[in-house]
C-alpha cells in the first residue's frame, strides 16, 4: 500500500522569511509539496507585481515543486463580519489569493469559514448567513479559474465542527468546494477523528497535521499532544484518501520539529522524509469520492 503524501505549511516562517526562501530551504530537506500561509513579508499577493508573480513560478518550476494551495489565516478579515464593507475586503483578498494560486498551478484556496467573537457575537443563524453569501459570491470566481475552495475547521469559525461543515459544504453541491481537515483544532474542539473524517470523507481535500491537547489549542511538533495519529492514518486509508497531508507546526525550531514529526508520522505510513517523496503531480488528485 502506497505511503500518504506527505508536505509542509509555512506557518512557522511566516513572520521570519520571503515564501522564496521557504521554498528553498524546505526543499533542500526533499519536500516538494506546499500549503503557503499568506502574509505581508512573506507571500502577499496584493503586493505582488508581475514580475514578483512570475519570480515565484519561475522557482517552483525550478526546484520541481508543488504550490499546492494557498492559505489565507483571518487575522484582519472575515468572511462571515456583520459588516458588509469588511465581507467585500475578505472577498476581494480572496479572489486575489484565487488569481495567484491558478497562476502558479495550485489546486486550492484554504479559507477559514468565518470568525465567531465569543463575547456576544451575533446569532449564529446569523453568521451562518453571511458566511453562506459570501461563499456563494466566490465560488463561480473560483470555478472560473480552476481554482477549489477549501473550508478549514477552526475553533474560532462559525461552523467549527466537521458535522457542521459537512452540512454547509452539502447546501452548495459544488465539486469546487471541499473541507481541510486540521487534527490540532479538531482534537481541541474535541472532535472524534475517525467519525468527523468519515462524515467529511466526501468532500476532504486537504488534511493538516499537528499536536494539540483537549484542554489547550495548539500547533505542536507531532508527539507532544494527545492526537492519536496512528487511528488518523488508519482512517484515511479506510476512506480513500489520496491526497496530501500537510505538517502544519508553529515552532521555534521548524526544521528540527519537522523532520523528526515526519520520522514520527512515517510509523504510521506517512512517506519518509530524506529523499523518498513521490514527486508531485501538475495538481493535487483530488479524492476519489469526489469525482
Amino acid at each position: 500500500m502506497p505511503a500518504l503524501r506527505i508536505g509542509v505549511n509555512s506557518f512557522s516562517f511566516v513572520w521570519k522569511e520571503t515564501v522564496q526562501v521557504f521554498l528553498r530551504r524546505l526543499n533542500d530537506m526533499d519536500y516538494s509539496h506546499f500549503d503557503i500561509l499568506t502574509a505581508p513579508h512573506h507571500c502577499w499577493p496584493p503586493d505582488f507585481d508581475a514580475a514578483d508573480r512570475t519570480a515565484l513560478k519561475s522557482l517552483a518550476d525550478l526546484l520541481d515543486i508543488r504550490i499546492e494551495s494557498l492559505n489565507l489565516p483571518s487575522l484582519d478579515q472575515n468572511l462571515a463580519s456583520p459588516t458588509r464593507e469588511a465581507r467585500e475586503y475578505t472577498l476581494c483578498l480572496y479572489r486575489g489569493l484565487i488569481d495567484l494560486a491558478s497562476y502558479l498551478g495550485s489546486s486550492f484556496v484554504v479559507t477559514l469559514p468565518g470568525r465567531r467573537s465569543h463575547l456576544g457575537p451575533p446569532p449564529t443563524e446569523k453568521l451562518r448567513g453571511w458566511l453562506h453569501g459570501s461563499i456563494e459570491q466566490l465560488l463561480p470566481y473560483a470555478q472560473r479559474a480552476g481554482i477549489r475552495i477549501v473550508l478549514e475547521n477552526h475553533p474560532q469559525s462559525v461552523i467549527p465542527m466537521a458535522g457542521e461543515m459537512a452540512e454547509f459544504v452539502e447546501q452548495f453541491g459544488s465539486q469546487n468546494l471541499g473541507i481541510c481537515y486540521d487534527v490540532a483544532n479538531g482534537e481541541f474542539t474535541g472532535e472524534d477523528h475517525p467519525a468527523a473524517l468519515r462524515r467529511i470523507a466526501p468532500h476532504l481535500m486537504q488534511i493538516h497535521l499537528s499536536d494539540s491537547t483537549r484542554s489547550a489549542w495548539q500547533h505542536d511538533p507531532i508527539g507532544t499532544g494527545s492526537v492519536d495519529f496512528r487511528t488518523v492514518a488508519t482512517t484515511l486509508r479506510e476512506i480513500g484518501y489520496t491526497g496530501t497531508s500537510i505538517i502544519e507546526i508553529i515552532s521555534e525550531s521548524p526544521e528540527r520539529d519537522i523532520a523528526e514529526g515526519n520520522r514520527r508520522l512515517a510509523e504510521f505510513g506517512w512517506e519518509c522524509p530524506g529523499g523518498k517523496q513521490s514527486r508531485p503531480p501538475k495538481r493535487s488528485e483530488p479524492n476519489p469520492r469526489l469525482t
